[in-house]
């Protein structure tokens, strides 16, 4: 077997595991890559800015004060670090953020670099 061929049969590996772990969670979990969110589950639906994260920006969603950390946490996720529980607040309109613990683990999305972000909903801040 070519290293092409384990690397996609360990991403296909890990999408299956992936999709049955989210299954049976009722955190919000989101693969994204550069901002761009490429999967969510339906409960990161129900707390996505305007009801869907199609052709939102992921970090546009991060509270201001909190970004630079999130953007760390992605990058480190990118690089194969995982990243502890992190305390952030995501918007759920313009001037209402949710308080949220995240984590950001590293895994491969259609071949390349990507993160794992998981959402827990733990208050709504005003």
């Amino acid at each position: 077997m070519t290293g092409s061929q384990q690397e996609d049969r360990e991403q296909a590996v890990d999408v299956n595991d992936l999709r049955q772990l989210l299954q049976r969670v009722r955190d919000g979990s989101l693969i994204v890559r550069k901002d761009r969110v490429y999967y969510a589950n339906a409960a990161a639906e129900a707390i996505a800015p305007g009801g869907s994260w199609s052709d939102a920006s992921f970090m546009g969603a991060v509270h201001p004060d909190d970004r630079g950390e999130v953007e760390r946490a992605l990058q480190q996720a990118e690089q194969g670090t995982s990243t502890g529980m992190l305390d952030v607040r995501m918007a759920t309109g313009p001037d209402s953020w949710r308080d949220m613990l995240m984590s950001v683990s590293p895994m491969r999305h259609q071949g390349l670099p990507s993160a794992q972000v998981t959402l827990q909903d733990v208050g709504l801040h005003r």
